[in-house]
């Protein structure tokens, strides 16, 4: 079950890529929207890789285990990761323009900024549940990432929660910057 998650992962990832290019390509997305995703990807960037370096792979005791093997070479991991942060930091946006009343990202709206956290927080809560229940992955308890709570032998901590509450304001603030006042996302 383990390897069929991976590989629907990866499947997922590559999808994604090449969804928002064609997109972009084809003039379904705006040049801005396609940039913002691209700032989704360089912000998921920084944790994907930051935890890969305390990983199980440079670390005696890493910040999180595999309990199963990923089927590639680690190092493309967190790099297709990156892509699923893009989307899930778009889908973000999409929720927020389905939710609330425009005009959207023209100006700073707690609203909408409030639209983005709550989701980011419930997809990392999802995507953590996903992973230990399909025997995927979880975080060690160290000082600096406590446990939340334990599920199934795993755990869910609190660094990746911080993490879905911070990056989608720093997303944010860049949605308002790319789409200014033109709104032509």
């Amino acid at each position: 079950m383990s390897q069929l998650l991976y590989w629907g992962d990866v499947l997922t990832a590559v999808s994604i890529l090449l969804f928002f290019t064609a997109a972009y390509a084809t003039k379904r997305i705006s040049r801005k929207t396609f940039y913002l995703f691209w700032v989704g990807v360089l912000i998921g960037a920084v944790w994907e890789f930051g935890f890969f370096l305390v990983g199980p792979e440079f670390s005696e005791t890493p910040a999180f285990i595999r309990t199963s093997p990923w089927p590639l070479p680690p190092i493309t991991q967190p790099l297709l990761h990156t892509f699923w942060d893009g989307a899930i930091f778009m889908a973000g946006i999409g929720l927020t323009r389905k939710l609330l009343r425009g005009p959207h990202f023209t100006r700073f709206r707690i609203s909408e900024l409030s639209v983005c956290i709550a989701w980011g927080q419930i997809q990392e809560f999802a995507v953590e549940m996903i992973a230990i229940q399909g025997n995927l992955w979880t975080y060690t308890p160290v000082w600096w990432n406590p446990v939340l709570c334990n599920m199934n032998g795993g755990h869910l901590t609190l660094v990746p929660q911080l993490i879905w509450f911070i990056a989608p304001i720093i997303f944010y603030l860049a949605a308002i910057r790319i789409y200014g006042n033109e709104n032509d996302g």
